[in-house]
């Protein structure tokens, strides 16, 4: 039996042990890929920045092998100029022993001039040598690089306390009001957390106030208002306190900030002393003058010597060639040694000898300063190159950081204080100081200069150019059309002086010069990587001009803006080439496979075969992801890709023409139907709709919308716009701007009744033009409604304020009514258009293309006022942006003049998802399916498709036997209701065309029940003209006795269609020159406010407007919406 022997355990050994063992975990599953999502846009990679990001790391890490050789070289370097000029002052020292013998003038004033000589050579040897330690120290504390950072912290750290100044202010703005008003409360208000207690809050106090006497009960208020008034001033002296501290923080900042700038210009001067010292005019300077002296010295050491005359001259000319030609000897101070023997020399020909021996150690000297020099430009080039890469690099990692950990990003918007310092070299981060005033008829130009290496930061310079009348005059540019983006500025722009003449940088020696006078301009990741693609790299490239809007164009000035946004139409169509920047690549290359199947699919003969072949659906995938690019929802691409003459599209690294491109995404569209049958379930998890809906890609509508915005001439040059505004911003819903003045302003320039001055140049201008200019100084709202007011006035219809288009102002001003928003359009607001339906389509049709005609022929007959002052909107005490308005927040006043065709009684729930109640259609006097139903009656069947087909024309009488298909249906199997979604899973093409029509139309609409409205049976003609003209006093229905039975031929309710927001009470009305019903809700005071359009069975047709002419149904008045 084995025996085992205890043994002692080193206790710290053991736990090295466990230390330093490697564990591994048990094979675990492969992470789930992401899912493929068609209901978003295409998302961006961060592979182009971690190979810069690796790019740069390798540079810097060889930038500092470099240093570190280049210190070991420097103390070489020094050692050597050391030992040599030891040698000679000792040559110095014995040649002045000798010189005390000599009586010869001339032989004096020769040593004198040499000494002279020599010293000078000995200045520079000194000053090269302290230049050498300098540049090492200069390297090492970073200079300029320190200064320039800590200058952009102190700008942050000045803008975060004007953030919180101005939050203060607002505060004590407000503070200021609530102690204002709680000496006008009677009672106490709940649910405010600023008007509460600690002992007693609001809700408390106003409960035993049901309990008390009326002068205990105002006992209680005065205790309570002076309890919140104690706690409002204590509020008030804490922000109070706040904001001076705040502001002596920014005064802080800036003697800081001026300090700096101060210290900047010095060491900027500093700089220029360094690079005066020595240049290597004055080397070539004083080497003439030691060989000159040498000659002279030699041709004297001559007449004491007894040396063949012919080949002394003879030597001494091969000798006194210069230096040697090779950079790594060095001059011999003997090389005259064998010339002349020192033992038959009197004390003159010593002296001569030493002084030609001290003029051989000044030009070896000299070499050594030349070497000093070119180590101190080397150091310097591979210092100052190190300093511009390292932020670069930095700022990158910060960028791939911020990636991924997204989260770490406050949700205030202040994302960018971490990622917007690091900006090194440049004498200024304010944009501002950049612009000079632009001439008329001119424009900036960006000139990118070309870069070594890709990874180089972004240098360039603005350029003033005449703005060419064709693409035949003037330089040539390019135009880049990009998305701005949303985020954080990660990247940046390295910006020269006009003043600096060269942009050849294509030597990476010219960098660190160059980036020392330039100004950091952060830009956002979107830009700053189409910058970086578009730049040229290499030996021999050359700049490239490009005109980049965020940059040309001062942003800062409303007036800049305002005079150069007309320009746009002549720069982006005399540009030569349109450069469309997507962004960069996919995660795992779908985009750059797209790109690269583009070019196959302009194949014809092998289109059918891609098509068909299921092998091709990923490639098919990748070019409908590329075609939901974010590029695709910017507005202002419309107007850059329209007026194009050239095109290129640009996608990571890859690049196609838009013609390719264009040809492409259209096969897709119209083939969409064959190419969805390629993905299989088995393969693909959603199947058939993987791909989507491709008439909802950007893509498609942008190809749609600009194929038809011109009148061209033969040859393809542009002629005129063919298309109104209203036309352009009400069809292109799903196109957005990051400023909402830009919903309009992007379009004026190539809609047919904005741009006369545009298109016709010298013509005369059209009166209805001057309405609608140009100008940023204008608030938004004003901006909305000058363009509202401009189309009904110019259309002299109201259809307009039924058409959504406008996007709600981001500092929660309310909107008029008759302003609607995209958030009332089919698939919503621009970003949310591939996640789906949102609301049925609009039943008024494009504008110039009614659908209906409810208002017969009758034009518009109103007016817009001012809203009075004492009518106040909600949240009116919301100042905009801009205060040069000619209107309040609240907008105007919209008094039109119509008749109210019916009180709605009842409303249906909303039809979501495509599912319709069986209540609902109750309303409409559907029974439901019974064994004898053979038809359905048409106030439901119409109403189900607004009696109109998809291309809205009069439906066709098969829909009757369609719906009544569907409705067996639903009574079979859904207990009545109708489930649109089901019924779409089935196979019938022809009953899918008019389940899509009902789809379309029903989605989250309601249905409505209403009475018809009449006028008194005693009421007169003078009466109505009485009436009309106080149309502030509503009608009440019950008041109003029908004079017949309802028939078919006079009913006394109507049925149809109504927007979500609609309740009970509520009017349908027709206005003059609105070609559908409207659905007003009386106020109050008696405005009313536009819910939205209606479709109202029977009356869609101008129906109302002939009984109202022939019969006087209604009652004529004057509504004041607002």
């Amino acid at each position: 039996m084995a025996s085992f022997q205890r043994q002692e355990v080193d206790l710290g050994s053991a736990l090295q042990y466990f230390q330093d063992t490697q564990y591994s975990l048990p094979k675990l599953p492969l992470k789930t890929k992401s899912r493929l999502d068609h209901h978003r846009f295409r998302e961006y990679a961060s592979k182009a920045a971690e190979e810069r990001a690796k790019q740069l790391e390798a540079k810097i890490e060889s930038l500092n092998e470099s240093e570190k050789l280049l210190k070991g070289a420097q103390k070489k370097l020094r050692g050597n100029a050391d030992d040599e000029f030891l040698d000679a002052s000792r040559v110095q020292e014995e040649a002045k022993s000798i010189l005390r013998g000599i009586t010869e003038n001339n032989l004096q004033d020769l040593y004198a001039k040499t000494i002279e000589q020599f010293n000078k050579t000995q200045k520079a040897l000194k000053k090269a040598l302290v230049g050498l330690e300098r540049a090492w120290s200069f390297g090492q504390d970073g200079g300029l690089r320190t200064i320039s950072q800590l200058l952009l912290m102190m700008q942050i750290e000045k803008k975060t306390a004007k953030m919180k100044k101005k939050q203060l202010e607002q505060e004590r703005i407000d503070l200021k009001a609530k102690i204002d008003e709680i000496q006008r409360y009677t009672s106490i208000p709940s649910g405010d957390s600023l008007l509460k207690t600690e002992d007693d809050d609001a809700d408390s106090i106003a409960d035993k106030g049901k309990e008390m006497e009326d002068d205990t009960y105002e006992t209680e208020i005065d205790r309570w208002k002076g309890k919140m008034r104690e706690r409002l001033d204590q509020k008030m002296r804490d922000t109070l306190q706040n904001l001076t501290h705040q502001r002596n923080t920014i005064k802080r900042l800036d003697e800081e900030t001026m300090r700096l700038e101060m210290r900047y210009k010095e060491e900027m001067q500093k700089e220029n002393e360094k690079a005066l010292e020595d240049s290597q005019e004055q080397i070539v300077k004083r080497e003439t003058e030691l060989r000159k002296m040498k000659e002279t010295i030699i041709a004297q050491l001559y007449r004491y010597s007894d040396t063949n005359p012919e080949t002394t001259i003879k030597t001494i000319k091969h000798i006194l060639r210069g230096r040697m030609n090779s950079e790594s000897e060095l001059p011999s101070r003997y090389a005259t040694d064998s010339l002349f023997d020192e033992k038959g020399l009197k004390a003159e020909g010593r002296l001569l000898k030493l002084m030609e021996r001290l003029i051989s150690d000044a030009q070896l000297l000299e070499t050594h300063i030349q070497r000093i020099q070119d180590h101190c430009n080397t150091f310097g080039d591979v210092t100052n190159l190190k300093q511009v890469l390292e932020p670069e690099f930095e700022l990158e990692q910060k960028w791939l950081d911020y990636l991924k950990n997204a989260n770490s990003v406050e949700p205030n918007g202040n994302s960018t204080s971490h990622l917007s310092d690091q900006y090194p070299t440049g004498q200024d981060t304010s944009k501002a100081k950049i612009y000079d005033s632009l001439r008329k008829d001119h424009f900036r130009v960006l000139v990118l200069a070309p870069a070594p290496e890709p990874y180089y930061p972004l240098v360039c310079k603005l350029e003033t150019w005449p703005i060419p009348k064709s693409r035949s005059t003037g330089k040539e540019y390019a135009a880049l059309s990009y998305v701005w983006g949303q985020g954080v500025d990660n990247g940046r722009l390295c910006l020269l002086p006009p003043q600096y003449d060269t942009l050849n940088l294509s030597n990476s020696d010219e960098w660190g010069y160059a980036m020392k006078r330039t100004v950091s301009i952060p830009i956002r990741d979107n830009l700053f990587r189409a910058l970086l693609r578009l730049r040229k790299y290499g030996p021999g490239s050359q700049p490239v001009a490009l005109w980049v809007d965020f940059i040309c164009i001062n942003q800062a000035s409303a007036d800049e803006k305002t005079e150069q946004l007309p320009r746009m139409v002549d720069i982006y169509r005399n540009a030569r080439n349109v450069c469309v920047w997507l962004g960069e690549s996919d995660e795992e290359g779908r985009s750059d496979e797209a790109m690269e199947f583009i070019s196959t699919t302009m194949d014809f003969a092998v289109l059918d075969r891609l098509a068909h072949d299921k092998r091709h659906a990923r490639r098919w995938y990748a070019l409908g992801e590329l075609m939901r690019d974010r590029w695709f929802s910017r507005r202002w691409v419309v107007q850059e890709i329209a007026l194009a003459k050239e095109a290129t599209v640009h996608c990571g690294g890859k690049i196609v023409r838009w013609t390719d491109f264009a040809d492409a995404a259209s096969l897709l569209v119209s083939n969409q139907e064959v190419i969805k049958s390629l993905f299989d379930l088995s393969e693909w998890r959603e199947g058939r709709n993987t791909l989507g809906d491709v008439n909802s890609f950007g893509a498609s509508i942008l190809l749609e919308a600009t194929n038809n915005l011109f009148r061209r001439k033969p040859n393809g040059e542009i002629k005129k716009p063919i298309k109104t505004i209203e036309s352009l911003v009400t069809s292109l819903r799903t196109f957005d701007a990051g400023d909402q003045r830009d919903l309009i302003y992007s379009l004026v320039s190539i809609a047919k009744d904005t741009s006369y001055h545009v298109w016709d140049h010298g013509s005369h201008d059209d009166p209805q033009e001057r309405c609608l200019r140009v100008n940023y100084s204008q608030s938004h709202v004003a901006v909305y409604s000058e363009f509202t007011q401009f189309c009904i006035y110019s259309s002299k219809s109201l259809d307009i304020i039924c058409r959504p288009w406008a996007m709600p102002l981001r500092n929660k001003t309310v909107l008029p009514s008759w302003i609607p928003l995209l958030s009332k359009s089919e698939f919503g607001v621009p970003g949310e258009v591939y996640s789906g339906r949102k609301n049925g389509e609009v039943l008024v049709g494009s504008a110039g293309s009614p659908n209906y005609g409810a208002s017969g022929k009758s034009q518009f007959d109103g007016r817009f006022e001012p809203q009075d002052d004492s009518v106040q909107a909600p949240n009116s005490d919301i100042k905009d942006d801009h205060v040069n308005s000619p209107l309040n927040s609240a907008g105007m006043i919209l008094v039109a003049r119509g008749f109210r065709l019916a009180r709605i009684e009842e409303v249906s729930p909303r039809s979501t998802g495509g599912v319709i109640f069986r209540e609902s259609l109750a309303m409409g006097g559907w029974m439901g399916f019974k064994r004898d139903t053979t038809f359905v009656p048409d106030p439901i069947w119409r109403t189900l498709v607004a009696d109109r087909d998809q291309e809205g024309r009069v439906p066709p009488s098969w829909y009757q036997r369609a719906c009544l298909r569907c409705l067996e249906v639903a009574e079979k199997f859904n207990n009545g209701d109708l489930n649109i979604g089901e019924l779409l899973q089935g196979h019938s093409d022809t009953l899918r065309k008019f389940l899509m029509r009902m789809r379309n139309v029903t989605w989250s609409r309601r249905f409505f029940k209403a009475t018809i409205l009449a006028p008194q049976p005693e009421e007169t003609h003078e009466d109505q003209k009485t009436t009309s003209s106080q149309p502030n006093e509503p009608i009440d229905p019950e008041d109003i006795e029908p004079e017949e039975e309802e028939t078919d031929e006079n009913p006394t309710t109507s049925f149809g269609l109504c927007p979500p927001e609609t309740k009970a009470g509520d009017f349908i009305c027709i206005l003059y020159g609105c070609t559908v019903p409207v659905v007003l809700r009386e106020g109050r005071d008696g405005h009313m406010q536009l819910v939205g359009e209606a479709y109202v069975h029977g009356k869609m047709d101008g129906e109302a407007i002939e009984e109202f002419m022939e019969h006087d149904t209604w009652k004529d008045e004057e509504f004041r919406i607002r």
